[in-house]
Formats: structure tokens, sequence, C-alpha cells
């Protein structure tokens, strides 16, 4: 994944981590490289590892503050996870995103997809 952020990374102005709160070596290269990025969480990663007794838990933790930190902006489905999740140390990168939908009425198709160039690259790891 680092390998396509540093690929990628010139035609790219922002990269957006959905569910990668640990990953590391993909934010660090984007950081370095000079992109924006912002982290989108899916799941909390440490009620994760609390529940799951592993030996690389504080490995991933540590891991994870880091991706926080190099985060421009954290993205949250509720306020309510700021707490639940302890994260209030990064109240002023986290964003609040309580809708999950397009508004048809105001983002109309303007040109064909086969028109536009490449917006949104995905890779799964």
């Amino acid at each position: 994944m680092a390998w396509h952020v540093a690929r990628l990374n010139r035609k790219v102005e922002y990269w957006i981590f959905y569910g990668a709160d640990f990953l590391l070596l993909p934010a660090l290269v984007a950081r370095l490289l000079g992109a924006r990025m912002v982290l989108a969480l899916a799941g909390n990663l440490e009620n994760e590892t609390r529940l799951k007794k592993n030996v690389l838990n504080g490995v991933q933790m540590a891991m994870r503050k880091a991706v926080f930190a190099l985060s421009e902006r954290i993205v949250l489905y509720s306020s309510t996870l700021m707490t639940e999740w302890h994260l209030e140390r990064y109240r002023k990168k986290i964003l609040v995103a309580d809708s999950h939908f397009l508004n048809l009425d105001v983002y109309r198709v303007e040109r064909s997809v086969e028109s536009r160039g490449r917006v949104v690259d995905m890779w799964v790891a």
C-alpha cells in the first residue's frame, strides 16, 4: 500500500484512509511526500486489542497513535465516539460525519463517467 501511495502521490491532494488507523507506513509515506491525510475510522482498534490477547497489541496501539498524529483530520460517525473511543486528545482534528448519503438534488451528473479521469483509487490490503 505504501508503494501505491508513493507512486500515485503526485496525482493526489488528499489521501483518505478508511479504517486504516494502524497502517503507519502508508500514512508516513503520504505525509513525507507532502500529501494531506484524512483518517476515517470504521471501528475501534483499542477495544479489539483488549478483547484479543496478542503480543503485537502494543505495537499496533503505538502505530495507531502515530497515524493519528500524522492525520490532518479524523472522521468519526458520531460525536459520542470521541469519548467512547478515548480520542479527546485529537479533538481539534476530529470531524463528525453524522450523515452518510449523497443528496442527488445537489450532486448531479454533468459528464459521463467515461469522459472523466480516475478520481478515486482503492486498494484493499
